[in-house]
């Protein structure tokens, strides 16, 4: 009677168990295909990421390498936060001593190597970025250097043509000069002609008096002889 009972009680133990055991499966297995469609709709964001990046290096070419960094930083944030949940259920299980499916599904594994990826995507991200911001500073620094080549141009032309605009100012103020010179020298020339025909105007009246003054001697000297014959006549 007792062995029959106890038969029966193994029985429905056993049972339990397996009950128990089929739950756990079924518990566990439902979790894996959680992480699994989790781990595909990642995969299925990484595909959409490649192909907004593609579309951004057509319309976008400058702007496609922070956009695709932004992008990669959301879908590694979800795979970390991924990662996490595995890796917390995974010690759960071997903590509980139950059956750790998490880790022989190959999920710990996948969602490290997810993980790993990004950080590695991030470190390349990171670096291209860096390279894109020298290469703009290069840039920037080429285009500031030729906008001050040209200001100093610019000065050099400015100082050329003050330069040129002085020399003609005085050219003109040469030409001025000369033209003043050349006025003086005129005046100079007819006030000496006006002296010359003053000088010329004195002598020929020089020469009118010494006439007039000789005329005078000689009508004195002949009247002076004909008072003489007269007188001469009378006697």
């Amino acid at each position: 009677m007792e062995s029959v009972k106890t038969g029966k009680t193994n029985k429905v133990g056993k049972n339990a168990e397996t009950a128990n055991t089929k739950a756990n499966k079924e518990t566990h297995f439902k979790q894996a295909s959680t992480i699994t469609n989790t781990i595909r709709s990642i995969g299925g964001f990484f595909t959409k990421i490649a192909k907004k990046v593609r579309e951004l290096v057509k319309k976008h070419p400058k702007k496609s390498n922070a956009a695709l960094v932004v992008l990669t930083h959301v879908a590694c944030r979800k795979a970390k936060e991924l990662d996490d949940k595995v890796q917390d259920k995974s010690k759960q299980a071997e903590k509980e001593n139950q059956i750790n499916w998490w880790k022989y599904s190959g999920l710990t594994i996948a969602t490290s190597l997810l993980l790993a990826a990004c950080s590695a995507g991030d470190t390349d991200k990171q670096i291209e970025l860096e390279q894109e911001k020298q290469k703009t500073e290069q840039e920037q620094q080429k285009t500031e250097q030729e906008r001050q080549k040209a200001n100093k141009s610019g000065i050099e032309l400015e100082q050329e043509r003050q330069k040129t605009n002085k020399s003609g100012i005085e050219l003109a103020n040469s030409q001025i000069k000369a033209e003043q010179e050349r006025q003086k020298t005129e005046q100079e020339k007819q006030k000496a002609n006006k002296s010359e025909i003053e000088l010329e105007q004195q002598k020929q009246k020089t020469i009118n008096t010494q006439r007039d003054l000789i005329k005078e001697q000689k009508d004195f000297i002949k009247e002076t002889e004909q008072n003489c014959q007269e007188k001469h006549g009378q006697l």
